[in-house]
């Protein structure tokens, strides 16, 4: 729609003119995100900033926090597969920008700036502004818990900026010299303003002041106020990426205890990961530019590797996050098997690991490992092995659940308004392919027991075989070049 109502402004030559800019390809590239054409505007009469180009393009909330956005369509819930935790939030996001969700509380732009072949130019403020005033926006609620975008990783701390008039702009020196480009992301806030808003930047070139805007692909952004509370305590602590969302129920919270899992497949302490596909996968070629920045390109090729189909293999941590109104409560927990597959035929591997990852790290004692081929654990305080038999089959073990937490008495630590602890694990695969879930009951000191099932929105959990017992047909691993 946006691109139907540039073209009838006649903007056409403009998107050719900027896409003549190959220093703005490479900082878009950087940025991990094909940005819209930026449209010049300019404060002074001056006249147009000859040769400068700017894009900009909107992002989750880059710092860990929680990203929310309503999208604007009553009955218009997420589809199921963009609220799996195992392909963390960018399908949710992906899905509700396209149907125009407009952001609450907080937004995050990217940016990138090009100056011309024979000029330098120096950026020496970024400022926001307040638009028209929206219609208050109603539909789904969605969001994700520690939503992070890893492909603006590396890159300064954002500016922040504020609609409500706390600090609206700040002064910079940002110089470009000639045929560079140089980039940032912004992080505005709101606790008031339903508006429309963009940013203009302040630069000078060849002496004279100008200004330059960054909106979405010639329109401008939109913010709201924050919704209501969307997720639980244990949401917003864990650190994987949590997709949320109003419609399809309200994150599962029982008279002040609540449970939040997941598995991730980078291996603790080695930041190395390891997944399977059903078929051949171009993943190196999926990562979008020859990066530098440690973390970006393994998270590219994950994100490509999943998009294949691709599942965790071979190992896979969790963190259980258990979060109460009281210091002290009595924990229960176990891996659940659904199924399992045996002679699975996904057999090509493709892992990364960042720089600085060991081949000899050894986990810590109080890690607990869980054996899915042989129903295995070690380290569960008043637990052991269910059972250890070499002439056991994986396939035995469907239906079966594995302690990791048998009537543990646990001392939760203070937060600023209640108690919680952190249980970590990892669940190991080897010969077969196992579905699972994590099932968990916290008693507290009344006696009162809550349950909880911890899976990925409402599906088991799933981990194939590693390549140790069960050779893959095809098996790619990659470490990132980190030089700075």
């Amino acid at each position: 729609m946006r691109a139907r109502r540039a073209a009838a402004a006649g903007n056409r030559p403009a998107r050719r003119s900027l896409v003549s800019f190959v220093a703005v390809a490479t900082a878009v590239a950087m940025l991990g995100s094909s940005l819209a054409a930026g449209f010049l505007r300019h404060r002074y009469d001056t006249g147009p900033a000859p040769g400068i180009a700017a894009v900009g393009k909107p992002l989750m909330d880059g710092e860990g926090a929680l990203w929310t956005a309503t999208v604007p369509h009553a009955g218009a819930a997420a589809p199921r597969h963009t609220l799996k935790v195992t392909r963390g939030c960018g399908d949710l996001y992906r899905w509700a920008t396209s149907r125009g969700a407009v952001p609450r509380g907080t937004a995050a732009v990217a940016y990138s700036v090009a100056a011309p072949a024979d000029t330098s130019v120096v950026i020496e403020g970024i400022r926001v502004v307040k638009g028209a005033r929206i219609a208050t926006p109603r539909g789904d609620d969605v969001g994700c818990a520690g939503a992070v975008d890893p492909t603006v990783a590396g890159l300064p701390e954002p500016d922040r900026l504020d609609l409500d008039g706390r600090s609206p702009e700040k002064r910079v020196l940002r110089p470009v010299r000639p045929g560079g480009t140089t980039g940032g992301t912004l992080h505005i806030t709101t606790r008031t303003c339903w508006c429309e808003w963009w940013v203009e930047l302040d630069v000078v070139q060849d002496g004279k002041a100008r200004t330059i805007r960054v909106d979405d692909g010639g329109e401008p952004f939109r913010v709201a106020p924050p919704a209501r509370r969307l997720a639980s305590g244990a949401d917003l602590d864990v650190s994987a990426p949590v997709p949320l969302s109003r419609a399809n129920g309200d994150p599962r919270e029982q008279g002040g205890v609540s449970v939040r899992g997941y598995p991730d497949p980078v291996e603790f302490g080695h930041g190395r990961w390891l997944m399977e596909t059903q078929r051949p996968v171009d993943a190196p070629g999926a990562i979008g530019g020859n990066l530098d920045v440690a973390g970006v390109s393994c998270a590219r090729m994950r994100r490509a590797v999943t998009a294949a189909g691709g599942i965790t293999a071979g190992h896979t941590t969790f963190d259980l996050q258990i979060t109460a109104p009281v210091e002290a409560v009595t924990v229960d927990a176990a891996v659940h098997i659904h199924r399992v597959w045996a002679g699975t035929p996904r057999r090509h591997h493709y892992g990364c690991a960042a720089p600085g990852w060991r081949d000899d790290f050894e986990y810590p004692l109080e890690d607990r490992g869980l054996y899915l081929d042989t129903l295995h654990v070690i380290g569960v305080p008043g637990g052991g092995s269910l059972k250890y038999d070499p002439d056991w089959r994986p396939e035995d073990g469907e239906g079966k659940r594995i302690l990791f937490s048998n009537r543990e008495s646990l001392t939760l630590h203070r937060r600023p308004d209640r108690w919680s602890r952190d249980i970590f694990g990892g669940v190991n695969a080897q010969q077969a392919t196992f579905s699972f879930s994590l099932e968990v009951t916290v008693t507290l000191p009344s006696g009162e027991a809550r349950h909880f099932t911890v899976d990925d929105n409402g599906e088991p959990f799933v981990l194939a075989p590693g390549a140790e017992k069960s050779p893959p047909l095809v098996s790619e691993e990659y470490r990132e070049v980190h030089r700075r």
